[in-house]
């Protein structure tokens, strides 16, 4: 009886095993199934984050829209503009299509809150400015930064710093502008010395009777006689002599000698423009230098107007105002000189045959526009238009300085600004000080160096 219950029992057992064998497969077949989908599962999460290139400073959230960088001014998206231009290390990226002529920053009303408030209203009512300011480029380029702007240094430069310290809206002296969106950005008195835009004004050594400048190594004549020798025509007080026709003036040089030398001669119009000081006003020149006072203070250069065949009209510097111009052969100050003579402007067509060419001045350390904008610009605009300007796929570009544009003038030429086409009137960022609501600019087709009201509407090359 016992040994069939064993044997009932072990014939039970052994289906019973075989099920629980069957059983243990299917559940780690199973279980191998789930962790291998479960595996799968957390790579395809991870991969998004692991795969990911972008130099942006995303905050990982997958809800924020790329649309609201441009606009919002907690935007951390640290994407730099793509622009090649290796000087410019600005770090404002690009506001919009920098090939529109959109320059006008009279009417500023901008809806978008990634402008900074200007903080100056512009008076100008410029008629020749087409452009609007009213910016509706939906860029997402645009940074919010209100910081101040830091100019860049220059590696080098070779232009002497016009003297002015001060900046200038279109009525009054005001603070210099802090970014490039603010109205009055880029004016002379930001692109100085001190980022290598152009060279101190250095007068050293200054004895009783020169100037010696640091920087061209000319030798002026310091102080200024009452009597010209040899010189025939009365002054505004009625001295005679006290002022030379421009014959006089040329042998007066060639006779003096002041410390033991007689190579003395009257300078060139680009020799005579060095000593001009446009941060000052009547005189318009440091105080190093003895000034005659009075209501005329002009100067003979030696150089008579290319185009005057008859030899009518010759180059002086006045020194109250600063202008550079022609007149008649009648009684002038003389300010004589010694020493070599100052290197030009060796201007070259950079990108030949582009259709927006640039010119390098391998003296000045310069580039320059080739082709002035069809468009002519209050001085208000022109500063902001260049400021914006892309040209030939290359930004930081500025207004320049009246020294650098007298810099490109050829008074031996029938055109003293061969290199450029046309003959227009060039803006310059330098504000008179005579007069606050005019600026500095020159004319290429004879070389005048004037000033003009900001409002009127003038052509622009830009420098960089």
């Amino acid at each position: 009886m016992k040994i069939k219950l064993s044997i009932f029992l072990l014939l039970l057992a052994v289906p019973l095993l075989f099920c629980i064998s069957c059983s243990d497969g299917d559940s780690k077949d199973d279980l191998d199934d789930v962790g291998q989908n479960d595996t799968d599962t957390g790579s395809d999460k991870e991969k998004p984050d692991s795969d990911n290139t972008d130099t942006n400073t995303d905050d990982g959230s997958d809800s924020a829209t790329d649309d609201a960088d441009s606009d919002s001014g907690d935007n951390t998206d640290t994407e730099t503009d793509t622009d090649t231009d290796t000087e410019n290390t600005d770090t404002e990226t690009d506001t919009g299509s920098d090939d529109d002529a959109d320059t006008n920053p009279d009417d500023d009303a901008d809806t978008n809150p990634d402008d900074d408030a200007d903080t100056h209203s512009d008076d100008d009512a410029d008629s020749g400015d087409s452009g609007s300011d009213d910016d509706t480029d939906t860029d997402t380029d645009t940074d919010a930064d209100t910081s101040p702007t830091i100019i860049d240094d220059k590696e080098d430069t070779g232009v002497i710093c016009t003297g002015q310290t001060k900046c200038y809206s279109p009525t009054a002296e005001i603070e210099c502008p802090v970014s490039k969106k603010e109205n009055y950005f880029g004016q002379d008195a930001q692109y100085n010395a001190e980022n290598n835009y152009c060279l101190n004004r250095t007068y050293y050594p200054v004895t009783t009777d020169t100037v010696t400048d640091y920087n061209t190594g000319l030798v002026w004549q310091r102080d200024l006689p009452s009597i010209y020798t040899g010189c025939t025509v009365e002054d505004e007080n009625g001295g005679k002599g006290g002022v030379c026709l421009h014959s006089e003036a040329v042998n007066y040089c060639k006779n003096l000698t002041l410390e033991g030398k007689d190579d003395w001669r009257l300078p060139t119009p680009e020799e005579l423009g060095t000593i001009i000081d446009f941060g000052q006003y009547n005189p318009a020149i440091d105080s190093n230098f003895k000034s005659p006072g009075g209501t005329k203070q002009e100067f003979w250069t030696q150089t008579y107007l290319s185009s005057s065949s008859d030899q009518k009209k010759i180059w002086y510097v006045d020194f109250k105002t600063g202008k550079t111009v022609t007149g008649e052969n009648t009684g002038r100050y003389v300010r004589c000189v010694r020493g070599n003579a100052l290197e030009k402007a060796d201007l070259a067509v950079k990108n030949q045959g582009d259709a927006q060419e640039i010119i390098e001045d391998s003296v000045h350390k310069l580039l320059w526009t080739k082709t002035p904008d069809s468009q002519t610009f209050s001085w208000t605009s022109a500063l902001r238009h260049c400021q914006e300007l892309k040209y030939n796929n290359v930004k930081g570009w500025r207004l320049p300085s009246i020294n650098e544009l007298a810099s490109i003038l050829d008074y031996s030429a029938e055109v003293p600004a061969a290199e450029f086409s046309g003959a227009y009137y060039f803006w310059s960022s330098t504000t008179y000080v005579g007069s606050k609501n005019k600026a500095w600019k020159i004319y290429t087709l004879d070389g005048r160096i004037e000033n003009a009201g900001k409002t009127q509407a003038t052509h622009v090359i830009c420098v960089k």
